[in-house]
């Protein structure tokens, strides 16, 4: 995924660079050098390319509750 696409998938997700880095839980500098420079980590590439095919939105992905009940279940 290049600059232009990652800004691209931000924009159609209505995020920001900073939210993209909450998000993703990485600092804001890091999500900066994903919009300039491209080349996203793969995981979050299929992380935001997911959540367009899917119409979700970041919040829709998972439900608070429900990932705390699944994280339990992994421990």
């Amino acid at each position: 995924m290049n600059a232009d696409q990652y800004r691209a998938a931000l924009k159609r997700l209505g995020l920001s660079q900073a939210a993209a880095a909450r998000f993703f839980g990485v600092s804001s500098v890091t999500a900066r050098r994903w919009a300039l420079r491209g080349e996203p980590p793969r995981a979050v590439e299929l992380i935001l390319l997911v959540l367009i095919l899917d119409g979700l939105t970041p919040d829709e992905l998972i439900d608070p509750e429900e990932e705390e009940a699944i994280l339990e279940s992994l421990a």
